[in-house]
Order: structure tokens, then C-alpha cells, then sequence
């Protein structure tokens, strides 16, 4: 769908209580793989948990969902830090004059689960994550539901970033510069 320019979209699972683990969970994984959550009109709250999720969506929009973003032959990055967060089926990038960008949308999943089910625990925050990027990587911007107004710039060091926490879920704007980008 993405390659012909169009956004996935599915509808809504049911059985999850509103504002639980397993409602983000379940709507996390269908942004981090590009696709857009459609629902009866129950989940555009402002005021709740959902709210926090639903400004972030929408504030990130552009990087979960635009359909220049398409997954690339290899996986460029890994992380290390952690067997409970998931990325790399949702990894897609885009070339750009200069190079391209990468997506890396992160979620942290339960300790129990390895799916999403009607109730989890509240996974741990993650921390100590450390990712190996491109070599030519210019920057890297990690942006959080915990703070859905403003992207946050990360230092990379001899190819690796460091990531602060990781709560429920984040995405990895990675910019590298490399010749060959779009003419």
C-alpha cells in the first residue's frame, strides 16, 4: 500500500479497556508500522491517557505515516539494552537531497507477553538502551508521548546514541547524509 502512496488503516480492537496497557499497546503497534487506528469516534479524547497518546500521534504524524517512508532491503540500526523493545519491523526511510532519513518507532512490551491481550502489567521503563546508527549519521531526534510538543536532539557518539528512558513508546528521527540522495 505505502509504495503506491496510499496509509494503511484498521479498525478497532475490541475488549481493551480505554486508557489501559493494552489499548496503547495495541494502538502503538499500529502507528509504529505506519498504519492509522480508525475508531467510532471513541478514542479522539483530549483529557486522559488517550489524550497524551492521540497529541503525539498527531504531532509525529508526518514521520509514523507518510507514505514516502518505505522499509529498506537491511535494517541499519540495532539496539542493544534490551530484548523487550521492539523496532525493527517497523523501520522504514525515505531518501532526502542530502541522504535519507530513517524511522525507528520503539515500544516497550510486557514482560509476560509476547501479544497484545485484553490486560498487561505496565512494562517496566526502559533504560541503558544504546543504538548503533549509520556512520554518516548527522543527527538523531527522539520524540516520546511523555513530551509530544517538542522533538529532542540526541548526541551520537562513534556511531551509537544513548536513550535517556523509554516509558511506552518513542520514535527515532535519524538524519544521514550520505551522495546519491534525491536529484
Amino acid at each position: 500500500v505505502r509504495e503506491w502512496g496510499g496509509t494503511p488503516v484498521v479498525g478497532a480492537m475490541h475488549g481493551l479497556p480505554e486508557s489501559s496497557v493494552s489499548s496503547h499497546l495495541a494502538h502503538y503497534t499500529a502507528a509504529a508500522a505506519g498504519v492509522k487506528w480508525w475508531c467510532y469516534g471513541g478514542n479522539i479524547h483530549i483529557h486522559d491517557r488517550d489524550g497524551e497518546r492521540n497529541r503525539f500521534l498527531l504531532r509525529f504524524a508526518e514521520w509514523y505515516y507518510g507514505t514516502e517512508y518505505l522499509r529498506p532491503a537491511t535494517i541499519p540500526v540495532s539496539l542493544a539494552g534490551s530484548d523487550k523493545v521492539l523496532y525493527k519491523p517497523f523501520v522504514r526511510e525515505r531518501r532526502t537531497a542530502d541522504g535519507r532519513e530513517l524511522v525507528v518507532p520503539l515500544l516497550n512490551c510486557p514482560e509476560e507477553s509476547a501479544y497484545v491481550c485484553q490486560f498487561h502489567d505496565t512494562p517496566p521503563t526502559r533504560s541503558n538502551l544504546e543504538l548503533s546508527v549509520p556512520s554518516a549519521t548527522a543527527e538523531v531526534w527522539l520524540m516520546t508521548p511523555q513530551s509530544p510538543e517538542k522533538a529532542r536532539k540526541l548526541p551520537v557518539t562513534a556511531g551509537k546514541v544513548s536513550l535517556p528512558s523509554l516509558v511506552d513508546t518513542a520514535l527515532l528521527l535519524i538524519r544521514v547524509r550520505e551522495q546519491g540522495g534525491v536529484k
